[in-house]
């Protein structure tokens, strides 16, 4: 039982450490850059973790350019999570990011997508 205990407080005590690092670890990208890949993480504010690769220092943080800062991240994450989006860096470091060819600010705004964002922590 102790050992059960143990492993659980340590299980915690890393996934702590993560969330407070961050999930997206990887380098930001330049201007100009053009990204492709699954989102693997939604942050409030607008913000996708797009996996370049397989490990964390491959997942790139990008903020959204064209979403509203009211933007809930239930909708966001409904529109965007485990699906391929195509994002273009702009000069100011934020990103306009696609899933098949629409905004993916434009679709967490539908209302289909703002309904089924509300199953969404």
């Amino acid at each position: 039982m102790l050992k059960l205990l143990t492993v659980a407080a340590f299980g915690l005590a890393c996934a702590s450490r993560a969330q407070a690092a961050g999930v997206c670890t990887g380098a930001a990208p330049e201007a100009g850059a053009v990204l492709h890949g699954p989102v693997l993480h939604v942050e409030e504010g607008g913000r996708l973790c797009v996996a370049k690769g397989f490990g964390r220092d491959q997942w790139v943080e990008l903020q959204l350019a064209d979403a509203p800062p009211e933007l809930a991240r239930g909708p966001l994450m409904s529109a965007a999570v485990a699906k391929d989006v195509d994002c273009k860096v702009r000069a100011d470091g934020r990103a306009v990011c696609t899933v098949e060819g629409q905004s993916v600010s434009d679709l967490a705004q539908r209302p289909s997508v703002q309904k089924a964002g509300l199953s969404w922590r």
